[in-house]
């Protein structure tokens, strides 16, 4: 609905052209990527455990926007150049 509605699209940063860090995510298997987050991290608790919470999203593999909806302009960038902005 939101694509329908937009004259021009911009993925505006790395996150949106490329996937970005999050996308590192595709080379290792959920469970895999969670069970590290959660419960192998330094940081981790004693009790360090995988949250099951609706909130937690599991997605199958991080796209770049490119991959949902059609795009216009791509202006990658971490952050973009202000002057390409």
């Amino acid at each position: 609905m939101f694509r329908k509605r937009c004259k021009i699209l911009v993925a505006l940063g790395d996150c949106a052209v490329f996937g970005g860090v999050p996308a590192m995510r595709n080379f290792f298997p959920m469970e895999e990527a969670l069970r590290r987050a959660y419960v192998e991290t330094e940081s981790t608790d004693a009790e360090g455990k995988i949250p099951d919470d609706i909130e937690l999203c599991r997605p199958t593999r991080v796209r770049a926007l490119h991959e949902v909806v059609p795009v216009d302009i791509f202006l990658p960038g971490c952050p973009p150049d202000a002057d390409a902005i």
